[in-house]
C-alpha cells in the first residue's frame, strides 16, 4: 500500500539513518522514492562527500523537503561507522533504521516494524522481507538483470543471550537493517565508532543487537537492496585475518559481546567470554565454508553457464520475471521503485 495522512502516525514513525560519500546519484533516487510514497519517516543523511558532491545532495534534499523531511549533515571528516554513530544521535524519532545509500527500506514495512516493537518490549529487533537486486549497470537506473529473495525468515527468539548468538553465528545475517528503538541502537552501538577493523564493525553491532534481545521476522515487505560492483563485500577470510587491524578489533569484539551476554544471561563474564569465544568459532568456520563453495564451483559454474548459455538466459528471464510480477502484486512501494529504477535519466 501507499501511504496516506491516515497511516503516518508518529507513534510508529522511523529514522532512517543513512551514511553516503560521492554519491548523489543514489541519494537523488532514494529522495524521489519516498517523496513518491509519501513517506511519514525521517531521513538522516550523513554525507561524508567533497564539497562539490555535497552540494548537488543539498539542492535536492531543499527540492523535497516540502514533500519528506530530511535532515542533512555535512561530515567529511567521519568514515561510515563514525557517520552512523553520530546520525544515530540525532534521530528524534522512538525507533531507528540503517539503510546503504543504493538500499531502499519500504514505507510500510517499517511502520509494521514499530509497530510489532510498540507492543512487545521483549523484543529488540523486528525486520520483514527482502529483495536484492542488480541492474545491467553500476548506477542507480537501468533493467534489472539478476533478483532473488534477502534475508528471508531472519529472526532470533530464543531467551537467553548466548543461545541467540550461537545460533545467530550459525545462521548469521544483518539485523542493523532492522527497525531497532532508538536509544537500544545507540546502545548497540556504543563500541561501533572505535573499532578499526570495518568487518568487525558489521559483526559488532549485529552481534551486540542479538545478545541483547529477541528480534522477530515480520511477514511484510520491507528491503530492497541493490548489488553492485561499488557495494561493500566483506572481504575472503585469509585477508581479513591478516589486515593490520584485525587483532586489536577482535579482542574489542570478543569483551564487548562477552559483557553482553554475562549482563543478559547473569553469568560470569570470564565465562561468557570463553563461552563466546567457542562459538565465535562456529561463525569462522561457517564464513569460511562459504567462502571455499564460492571459490570450488565458481569456475565450474561458469563453464556451465556458458555451455548452456541458451538454457540459462531462458531460466533466469522467466525466473526474474515471476519474481518482479510477485513483488509488483503485492507491493506498491516496489512498483514505485521499479518505476523510478527503469525511468531514464530520471531528475
Amino acid at each position: 500500500m501507499l501511504l496516506d495522512n491516515t497511516t503516518k502516525r508518529k507513534d510508529c514513525c522511523v529514522g532512517i539513518i543513512v551514511p553516503t560519500m560521492n554519491r548523489p546519484e543514489f541519494i537523488i533516487r532514494m529522495l524521489n522514492f519516498y517523496g513518491e510514497v509519501n513517506s511519514p519517516h525521517v531521513l538522516y543523511i550523513g554525507d561524508s562527500s567533497t564539497p562539490e558532491k555535497f552540494s548537488i545532495i543539498k539542492d535536492a534534499v531543499e527540492s523535497i523537503n516540502n514533500r519528506i523531511k530530511v535532515n542533512l549533515y555535512s561530515l567529511p571528516e567521519m568514515n561510515d561507522r563514525q557517520a552512523i554513530y553520530y546520525l544515530s544521535n540525532q534521530v528524534k524519532e522512538k525507533y531507528c533504521a540503517f539503510t546503504g545509500d543504493d538500499d531502499i527500506l519500504l514505507p510500510f514495512g517499517l511502520i509494521e516494524c514499530a509497530k510489532f516493537l510498540k507492543n512487545n518490549m521483549d523484543y529488540r529487533t523486528a525486520q520483514g522481507s527482502g529483495l536484492i537486486f542488480s541492474l545491467n549497470n553500476n548506477t542507480p537506473y537501468g533493467s534489472i538483470e539478476a533478483i532473488t529473495s534477502y534475508n528471508k525468515y531472519a529472526s532470533s527468539e530464543h531467551n537467553s543471550a548466548s543461545n541467540r548468538v550461537a545460533e545467530f553465528s550459525s545462521n548469521y545475517w544483518t539485523p542493523q537493517f532492522s527497525v531497532h528503538r532508538t536509544d537500544e541502537y545507540i546502545d548497540d552501538m556504543s563500541e561501533y565508532k572505535n573499532i578499526t577493523n570495518k568487518t568487525f564493525g558489521e559483526l559488532i553491532v549485529n552481534y551486540a543487537s542479538i545478545a541483547k534481545g529477541k528480534s522477530r521476522y515480520i511477514d511484510c515487505n520491507y528491503l530492497i537492496r541493490q548489488d553492485h560492483a561499488l557495494r561493500y563485500i566483506l572481504p575472503n577470510q585469509l585477508e581479513w585475518f591478516l589486515s593490520e587491524s584485525w587483532k586489536d578489533s577482535y579482542l574489542l569484539f570478543i569483551n564487548s559481546i562477552s559483557r553482553r551476554v554475562s549482563d543478559v544471561d547473569g553469568v560470569d563474564v570470564k565465562k561468557a567470554k570463553e563461552s563466546f569465544k567457542d562459538v565465535f568459532i562456529i561463525y569462522l568456520n561457517q564464513w569460511g565454508r562459504a567462502h571455499y563453495v564460492i571459490d570450488c564451483f565458481y569456475y565450474p559454474k561458469k563453464i556451465i553457464k556458458i555451455a548452456l548459455h541458451p538454457l540459462y538466459r531462458l531460466y533466469r528471464t522467466i525466473y526474474i520475471k515471476y519474481i518482479l510480477q510477485k513483488y509488483l502484486q503485492n507491493s506498491p512501494e516496489f512498483r514505485v521503485l521499479y518505476n523510478i529504477l527503469i525511468r531514464e535519466n530520471y531528475e
